[in-house]
């Protein structure tokens, strides 16, 4: 999942924000706990989570590869996973100075196979929350 930068700036204050996790990997049945999708990184709850952001310039903006990517809205997050069980959406606390990119990623509904672009975000740490939203 890559990230289109349109703005970066460093948190003023602590954000809300939203991820996609899986709660049993089918496809790797041997990892255990809730991983992230996509590239299948143990989710930690309650504790800071870091990662290094690698990006490179598409010639018309910025895009960041590698980082903590995460969506704006939960109806986004929310919307890409209707239908599939074992896919969750769970809250994200960005911490205040974190370095912030924002902008948009291509989704895919997982129940139908389409793409949508949504607003999201990139950053190099973040803290998950325990709690399936999608299950409230």
């Amino acid at each position: 999942m890559c990230l289109f930068v349109e703005k970066e700036f460093i948190a003023q204050e602590p954000i809300t924000a939203y991820k996609l996790i899986e709660s049993e990997c089918k496809a790797y049945p041997y990892i255990k706990g809730d991983v992230s999708l996509f590239r299948l990184c143990p989710i930690t709850y309650d504790e800071e989570t870091t990662s290094e952001i690698t990006h490179y310039d598409s010639g018309n903006m910025p895009v960041i590869e590698r980082g903590l990517h995460l969506f704006v809205h939960i109806e986004h997050a929310l919307n890409i996973i209707k239908g599939c069980p074992n896919f969750h959406v769970i809250e994200c606390i960005i911490p205040k100075g974190t370095h912030v990119y924002e902008g948009f990623t291509g989704g895919m509904h997982f129940n139908h196979g389409s793409w949508q672009y949504v607003p999201s975000y990139a950053v190099n740490r973040v803290i998950y929350k325990q709690g399936y939203l999608d299950e409230q």
